[in-house]
């Protein structure tokens, strides 16, 4: 079972921006989880209580009550300050809408639980990867006009941009050269070798991953989307929960939802293959039958529905409690 931590910042956006953290992180979660703040959180919304402005102090209140109310357990974090206490937390995921602990989460490679576009919850997966490595790098003599480091990042450069493996994902690019050590030149080869460490930049798709995306083609088979330096595919059983026909107009309609996904369709979706069968082509399999999956258009009209019917779930119960 995963154990999720909700820090300040996530609990106040809560009240904020109007979103409903709990049953958000249910839709974005397809595991079994537990909910925990740290007694830390606890004190920081208190003093936001005490010395606020009017807007933080209703936050905090709303916030403190969301704990109790949904019995969310209370971790004692051993370092004082709350934000050293949650990077040093082994085996959680963190929910948290502060920018600079982010940056510090992501670091460590912690899950990170936000909120995207002021309403959805959201799993940050980490489909971008800084790798160090380590070897020996063969530089042509064409390239000894340059410096040691000019030369070295141009042999990487050459041998490593676009290069696909399974272990590697695509790398995109040299991020940069930490060490060179001294060059061998090997008879009968001409070129200088240097023992090197460098560090890239690479993208490595995940199974289970959700995504953001741009619909970039629709055929009778399914969708091609856009989901950063690769093209995914949606078959046209995933594109939707419901029975999907094709137009010649390149448009995927549900029979009985009558949603239509077209191209340039901004989507959420959950990667559910990634094949290395052909490395110079990867294939990436995804599905959007999922709840909180698709168009985004479609998941803010699930949104305003929902709202709509607690709004008249609420009258219904006051209209009862009247009787």
């Amino acid at each position: 079972m995963e154990k999720i931590v909700l820090d300040t910042s996530f609990l106040i956006a809560s009240f904020e921006l109007k979103v409903d953290i709990i049953e958000g992180i249910f839709n974005a979660c397809d595991f079994k989880y537990e909910l925990f703040v740290l007694n830390g959180t606890i004190n920081e919304l208190e003093r936001l209580i005490n010395s606020s402005s009017l807007s933080r102090k209703q936050a905090a209140k709303y916030a403190l009550k969301l704990v109790q109310s949904h019995k969310i357990k209370v971790l004692k974090n051993e370092i004082e300050h709350v934000d050293d206490a949650l990077v040093a937390l082994n085996g959680y995921i963190i929910a948290t809408e502060d920018s600079e602990l982010k940056k510090r989460l992501r670091k460590k490679n912690i899950k990170i639980l936000n909120i995207r576009q002021k309403k959805l919850v959201m799993l940050e997966w980490k489909m971008y990867y800084k790798i160090k490595v380590k070897g020996h790098v063969r530089v042509d003599p064409r390239l000894f006009a340059g410096s040691n480091e000019e030369s070295v990042r141009a042999s990487l450069k050459e041998r490593f941009e676009g290069y696909i493996s399974k272990e590697l994902g695509v790398v995109l690019g040299i991020a940069s050269v930490n060490k060179i050590g001294e060059g061998v030149i090997i008879s009968g080869d001409g070129a200088a070798y240097y023992d090197t460490e460098f560090s890239i930049l690479s993208f490595k798709p995940e199974v289970g991953e959700v995504v953001l995306g741009k619909i970039s083609d629709i055929t009778d088979f399914g969708a091609f989307i856009n989901i950063g330096p690769m093209d995914g595919m949606i078959h046209v059983s995933q594109t939707m929960d419901d029975f999907v026909s094709f137009a010649k107009s390149n448009v995927l309609t549900g029979k009985e939802s009558k949603r239509n996904l077209k191209v340039s369709d901004l989507c959420r979706a959950r990667i559910i293959a990634v094949s290395y069968k052909d490395v110079s082509s990867p294939k990436i399999g995804l599905t959007m039958r999922q709840h909180r999956l698709g168009a985004l258009s479609w998941v803010d009209e699930e949104l305003k529905k929902e709202k709509k019917g607690k709004k008249e779930w609420k009258k219904f119960v006051r209209n009862v409690d009247y009787l």
